[in-house]
This record gives C-alpha cells, structure tokens and sequence, in this order.
C-alpha cells in the first residue's frame, strides 16, 4: 500500500502537469531532428529504399525505446532495479532490446526493399543499414534509458511521466543523427556499413539462444509488438510520403519530429500511468476505471497544448508570417485531435494485455507511439488543408 499511495500522491494535477510540461519541452529539440531530416532529402530522393525505412526505423527504435522505459518505470516502482537482482535484470533487458534491434532492422530492410521494388544487389545493402542504425542507437540508448530512469525516480520524479518523454526526443535525434552518418558511410563504402551489420547480426545469433530459452514467452511478445509497429509504421511512412510535396512547401518537415514525437509522449506517459495502477492493484481493468484518471489526463491534455502553443509561436518567429499561421494551425489542429484518441488507445491497450495476461509494458508504448505516429501524420495534413482554406499560400 506504501507504493501505491506514493503514486497516487505523484498524480495530482500539479505534479502531473509540472512532469509532463517539463518533458514535453524536450520535445522542443526534436527541431534539431528535424533539421537533420532536411539535409538528408537529397539522399532520400536518389535512393527510394533509403528514404521508404526512415520512418520504420523512427517507429520502431522508438518501440524498443518505449518498452524499455516502461518496464523500467515498473521495476523502479516495484523496488526490483536495484541489487543483484537489478543488475541481472538491466542486463537482460538491454540483450533483449538489442536482439529485436537486429530482427527489427532486418525485417525493415526487407519492407524497404519490396516495397520500392529496388535491384536485387541491393537487397543486402538495405538489411545491413537497416540492421547497423538500429544496433548501434540501441547500445547507446538502452543503458541511457537505464541510467536516467534510475536517476528521476532518485530525485523524486515520476518515471510514468518523465522517462520516455525524454528518451523519445533524445532517441529521435540520435537515431536521425546516427541514420544520416551511416547512410555517408555507405555511400563512400558500402562494405564497411555492410560489415558492421554482419557483426550485428552475429551478436544476435549468439545471445538467441539463451534469451530464448529463459525469456521466450516474454521475446514473443515484445517481437509482435515490434511487427505490429513496422506494419504501423509503414502505414506512416505512406502517408508522409503521399503528402511530400505539401509538407515540404510548408516547411511542416522541420516540426514533424516533434509533432509525432510529442503525441506519442504524452499518449505512452498515460498508458504507462495506467499500466503501473494496474499493476499495483489501484484500478480495475476495465474502461470505466477510465474516470479516475481524468485529472492526470486533463493536466496532460493542457500541458500537450501549451506546448504545441509554443511551437507554433516558435514557427511565426522563424518564418515568414502568412507560414507561420499555417505552421501555427496544423501543430494545433494535431494537438486538439490527437491526445483524446491517444489517451483513449493508451488505456485500452494496457487494459486489454491486462486481462489476457500479457506484459502492457510490451504492448502500451510500443503499440501506442506508432499508431501515434500515424494519428499525428494525418492530423498534420489535416491541419495544413486547414490553413490553406484559412490562409492560401
């Protein structure tokens, strides 16, 4: 019960929207990944399979990213990350995380591949990009996950509410970052890059086996979270693409990583809110339990809009005024929209893993920060069809 009050003390509107405005305006630095973004345009468009698993390669990073900062949260709340028992369980998330790194990558590439219906001399050359971005984002930032998790919960924050916030932006500009540095690498040597996933991919093999035998139940699950985001994410990626042009021409390409970002923050900080509660035996799992969090939702809601507030104020201070109003309207158009349908997938989600006896650290954030992905891409357009209504460019 000790547990539990301590939670449902750290849920009051004012330390909830503290938490999540604090977070949120991390999110502000995705700009950097936007930025990032942009100048790999050029690559984007001479080499279709490069561009097609960009978005697949967000999504899903940030997948991983968010079942590690879910189980993370969970195990700092239960009092089980520290000790030998804590040292034991860091390391087999992080092998986890890695090995569906290396899967992850390889199914990414492959999509890639068939879908821009590219020669079959680049088959191996989108796996290896493909598997070396995720491997190496995935060694540097699950042990960060780790580390910062364990750092907040010490200073009396949140991890429900801070971590993957946080962990989101950071995984999304490094996971640009590191994406742009290996595609120079394979085009001045392919076969450095083609090595580097080779050795991925041999690291996987290795640990397989045991992972398998001790944690299958608990792999299988995190791997059809993984697919279920790639097929989300593909969908993403789609409409992105469909929309190019428009995007481009507005400017809206340099927020978009924040805009899906942030929705998929404070959507996968609600499902993890309620995935803790659950967990510790605070709620029921059932949607009319919905209600107890309202105050926690609404504070998130406020927070998620002021911030998307800023944002747009941001785009009307670097740009011209007439795209600035349109930038102004579409991250606001998303905001409105988006974290209703979020906050309600969230928890139902983490509901539905519930009572099927499943891990919602494996489902909630994951499952959540892709649909969020394609949720926050289509209010976007739908947000520029607006202001080009309101204010023809």
């Amino acid at each position: 019960m000790h547990i539990g009050a301590k939670v449902i003390k750290r849920g009051t509107f004012h330390d909830v929207f503290r938490d999540i405005f604090t977070a949120l305006t991390i999110d502000l630095i995705g700009i950097v990944a936007g930025i990032i973004l942009i100048r790999g345009e050029e690559a984007f468009t001479r080499y279709p399979w490069i561009m097609c698993i960009y978005p697949a390669i967000l999504g899903v990073r940030g997948a991983i990213n968010g079942m590690i900062c879910g189980k993370i949260s969970t195990s700092l709340h239960l009092g089980i990350l520290e000790g030998q028992e804590g040292i034991f369980l860091r390391r087999v998330i992080i092998e986890a995380a890695l090995l569906l790194s290396v899967t992850g990558g390889m199914i990414i590439g492959l999509v890639g591949w068939l879908v821009t219906g590219s020669a079959l001399s680049l088959l191996a050359d989108s796996l290896t990009l493909a598997i070396s971005v995720m491997f190496l984002a995935t060694s540097v930032l699950a042990p960060l996950s780790i580390a910062l998790g364990s750092f907040l919960f010490r200073r009396g924050h949140d991890p429900d509410a801070v971590l993957y916030p946080i962990m989101s932006t950071l995984s999304d500009i490094f996971a640009t970052a590191l994406y742009i540095v290996v595609i120079a690498l394979y085009l001045a040597s392919p076969l450095v890059v083609m090595t580097l996933g080779i050795m991925a991919s041999l690291f996987a093999l290795h640990r397989l086996k045991d992972l398998v035998r001790n944690y299958l139940s608990e792999l299988k699950e995190m791997f059809i979270a993984v697919l279920m985001a790639i097929s989300l994410e593909s969908m993403a990626g789609s409409a992105l693409v469909h929309f190019k042009e428009r995007v481009i021409r507005s400017g809206m390409l340099m927020i978009y990583p924040v805009l899906i970002d942030a929705l998929g923050d404070v959507g996968s900080a609600f499902g993890s809110m309620a995935t803790t509660r659950l967990t510790l035996g605070t709620i029921e799992p059932s949607l009319s339990e919905l209600t107890r969090l309202k105050l926690e939702g609404l504070a998130m809601y406020l927070a998620f809009l002021l911030l998307h507030l800023i944002l747009g104020l941001i785009t009307i201070i670097t740009t011209s005024h007439r795209k600035g109003v349109s930038l102004l309207l579409s991250p606001i158009v998303a905001a409105l929209a988006g974290f209703p349908v979020m906050a309600i997938i969230s928890y139902s989600i983490a509901i539905l893993t519930f009572k099927h006896g499943l891990d919602p650290d494996n489902f909630v954030n994951p499952l959540e920060s892709s649909i969020a992905d394609v949720v926050a891409t289509l209010c976007m357009v739908l947000g520029l069809f607006v202001s080009r209504l309101l204010y023809p460019m």
